[in-house]
């Protein structure tokens, strides 16, 4: 098994050497089964303890999975997104429909006369709208959009291949989206389009786009699968990066609100390669400590006669991670998914940043207890770091730092603070 070699981040790691999959850090990460039937396709965090999952049904749990209720009665849903107005959406092939409240069952069909069956949903801000979502439909026949409150929906592209559409991501100017074969990508809105497919072994089954130029997008084959990166938006790719996930399935791609890439899918049975041996997730932290194999605890077929595959990933506000298997039920961390890296020292506190988002300055502040050697600087998503903050002794007390944000590109940061035993860290948005 050949894999990428622990690298300071990311980008490096997905970039350069290989070495054995041996030396990666195993996580003392384990995982319980939370239900045996449930097969999501998606996993969405809510507020708190709650959760969404689709499994044909729109499901909706609010203790963490414990318990799952069906919230909406059509058995073919195709996507759910909380919008950045407070409005919940659900896609099926009947059309989209829009709650306030996802559980208490009210839900109103949104106006779709030309729009055909929606066959996956991604939904942001409107840039030049405040206060109205920017709702993408993928269907079998393009790419459609309209803002909340709008009538009309228009036609982004036709790919003509009749393909459906099965994963759509924006960011800034730049959209993306992705069939079982093709990916495309445009960057001023979607008005010119090009195919970005690498030469690929197998079928693209994730994209992710981190920043203005960074993308990713994952490659399940036979007998290997890959991670292709591109840091300017699509239009080149480095060839497949995390090298050859030999005898590997790549079903999941997901970035979680710490900035933690993680990676799932299935290992191969090493005499019927067709066929599931061990489910497997991988995670990639944000502040360059390497890959960890995250796996402890998910299913194999020698415990169970159903294929444990990983095919969908999700979190929780609470910071616990899922991992939906293909037939073996819905899975749940025991510990959240950054204890091992954001576990705090006593007498030291990292406020939220204000305001957020950002323009062109944000402000921040540490309170410590006692006095401790710190470095605060700015990553991005890939955990490159941008901006040094600050460095050296802080005194006891409530410190406030601005951090400049007026020559970092439109995307999702983080701030670091780094001391001789713990890393606390959180998110923020650069936006103009």
């Amino acid at each position: 098994m050949m894999i990428t070699c622990l690298a300071r981040n990311l980008f490096l790691a997905l970039t350069f050497v290989t070495c054995a999959f041996a030396p990666f850090i195993v996580s003392a990460q384990t995982w319980e089964r939370i239900n045996r039937t449930h097969r999501s396709t998606q996993i969405t965090a809510g507020t708190g303890d709650t959760i969404y999952s689709i499994a044909g049904h729109l499901f909706n749990s609010g203790d963490l999975g414990n318990t799952l209720t069906v919230n909406f009665e059509d058995a073919n849903i195709t996507g759910f997104a909380i919008g950045t107005t407070g409005v919940y959406y659900v896609s099926s092939p009947l059309g989209l429909d829009t709650s306030l409240d996802p559980t208490n069952g009210s839900w109103v069909k949104v106006p779709a006369a030309n729009l055909p069956p929606i066959t996956c949903l991604f939904v942001r801000a409107a840039a030049d709208s405040p206060g109205k979502d920017e709702i993408f439909a993928g269907s079998a026949t393009g790419l459609w959009v309209r803002k909340s409150g709008e009538e009309q929906w228009q036609k982004k592209h036709d790919a003509g291949d009749g393909a459906p559409i099965l994963q759509v991501a924006a960011f800034g100017q730049n959209i993306y989206y992705r069939t079982s074969k093709e990916a495309y990508a445009s960057h001023d809105g979607g008005l010119v389009w090009k195919n970005i497919s690498p030469t690929t072994f197998g079928d693209i089954t994730a994209i992710l786009t981190t920043s203005e130029t960074d993308v990713l997008l994952a490659v399940s084959g036979y007998p290997s699968s890959a991670v292709f990166h591109s840091s300017d938006g699509g239009d080149t790719f480095n060839g497949p990066k995390g090298t050859n996930f030999s005898s590997r399935t790549i079903e999941a791609l997901v970035i979680n609100p710490e900035g933690d890439l993680f990676l799932g899918g299935g290992i191969r049975d090493d005499v019927k390669q067709d066929s599931i041996s061990q489910g497997y997730v991988f995670r990639f932290l944000h502040n360059g400590a390497g890959w960890e194999d995250y796996s402890v605890g998910l299913p194999n077929s020698a415990l169970s006669k159903f294929h444990p595959e990983v095919i969908a990933l999700g979190f929780s506000s609470r910071g616990k991670v899922f991992a939906s298997t293909d037939s073996n039920g819905l899975w749940r961390t025991l510990l959240p998914s950054g204890v091992n890296n954001t576990q705090l020292s006593s007498g030291i506190r990292l406020s939220q940043n204000f305001p957020n988002p950002a323009t062109y300055s944000t402000e921040l502040s540490v309170s410590v207890d006692h006095s401790v050697n710190a470095t605060l600087d700015v990553v991005d998503a890939l955990g490159r770091r941008v901006q040094l903050v600050s460095q050296g002794i802080l005194a006891p007390g409530i410190h406030i730092f601005t951090l400049n944000t007026e020559t970092i590109p439109n995307g999702t940061y983080f701030y670091r603070l780094q001391t001789g035993t713990s890393v606390q860290t959180k998110s923020f948005v650069v936006k103009r």
